[in-house]
């Protein structure tokens, strides 16, 4: 399933056409397999590519530097599950998996996407048409569980399944990009040989969340994380994708994470960090929220908000990670103190 050759990340503008040649050849497995009418002749075309790029909802896997599958998670709610015949598992947050097609060449594809959609989200969910019998089978393998038929703006009724994770652990195989001091992107490497002793440089995004009263919020990392498990660390962190651009991935990390989708984040600094296993390009940024805004993510083990006083006694405890320690010490406090904030 997950090897070095294999990869996925965030579509380009430049995959286009080959991220096309997916869906044709798709769409015609999909005819010879019994299914004549789930996607039209001129569905997924490339305007309706285009918006889920602009959205950051495309991804393609690559296997040896050629895209041979695609798939499409939309990280908001889909309207048309908003009523089903028949009942959801649960009502966790969700991400769906839309437009998922391969050229052939490469088995387990539905598994794949899933596994990826769960290294983000506690559910996922997805429907298909009646007649696509192959899907149904992939999505019935994966451990997905038949929910009942919701319905589409057009009036077509498709069967519509919910998969929710079991314990997760980091996908060694999730693309990174690599890049030079200056944040200029310089290559790209498999999140395990990033995190494996390689040192290969790459960026990381930080976003620290301020209250009305002045308190600074702190999530607990799960003990799946491969690194630094069941610390307190910064309320907002994550790896920029490959394909993506420093703040784009903030506005992500910060829906993920904590619910946050209307913040104004202002940056701080730029730095490497170095550890034993790893070098990142951490890219920091505050921001000042409301307390009830902050919804943070099934993915993490919860969050708190601190006054300095108290998340000065869990450094000195050792409760926080030694990069948020040196991070909070040698560039925060400076800037809020600089800022008056």
């Amino acid at each position: 399933m997950c090897s070095v050759d294999i990869a996925i990340r965030h579509t380009l503008l430049s995959d286009i056409p080959a991220v096309l040649r997916v869906f044709e050849i798709a769409k015609r497995y999909m005819r010879r397999t019994g299914n004549l009418s789930q996607w039209g002749d001129a569905y997924p075309d490339e305007a309706a590519l285009k918006r889920d790029i602009a959205r950051g909802w495309s991804r393609v896997i690559v296997r040896d530097g050629t895209v041979v599958a695609t798939f499409c998670m939309m990280t908001e709610p889909e309207p048309t599950y908003a009523e089903i015949a028949g009942a959801w598992l649960n009502d966790d947050v969700y991400c769906t998996l839309h437009r998922v097609a391969s050229d052939g060449s490469l088995s387990g594809v539905v598994e794949m996407a899933t596994n990826y959609a769960a290294q983000r989200y506690t559910s996922v969910r997805i429907d298909t048409h009646r007649d696509n019998r192959p899907m149904q089978a992939a999505v019935l393998r994966k451990g997905y569980v038949h929910c009942g038929v919701i319905t589409l703006f057009d009036g077509s009724p498709r069967e519509a399944y919910q998969y929710t994770r079991p314990v997760l652990s980091d996908c060694a195989a999730e693309v990174l990009p690599l890049v030079d001091e200056e944040g200029h992107v310089v290559g790209r490497a498999s999140r395990g040989e990033c995190h494996g002793g390689s040192m290969l440089l790459h960026p990381v995004v930080h976003l620290h969340v301020l209250d009305g009263d002045g308190r600074l919020y702190l999530q607990k990392r799960p003990e799946w994380k491969d690194i630094q498990p069941g610390k307190w660390d910064t309320a907002v962190g994550g790896h920029v994708d490959y394909g993506e651009d420093v703040s784009a991935a903030l506005r992500r990390e910060a829906v993920e994470e904590l619910g946050l989708r209307d913040v104004s984040p202002v940056h701080v600094c730029r730095y490497v960090f170095e550890s034993s296993r790893e070098r990142e390009l951490v890219n920091v940024f505050v921001a000042r929220v409301s307390a009830d805004d902050v919804s943070p993510s099934a993915e993490l083990d919860g969050g708190v908000f601190l006054t300095f006083d108290e998340l000065n006694q869990f450094v000195a405890a050792g409760e926080v990670t030694p990069q948020f320690a040196s991070e909070y010490a040698e560039h925060l406090l400076p800037f809020l103190r600089d800022a008056h904030l």
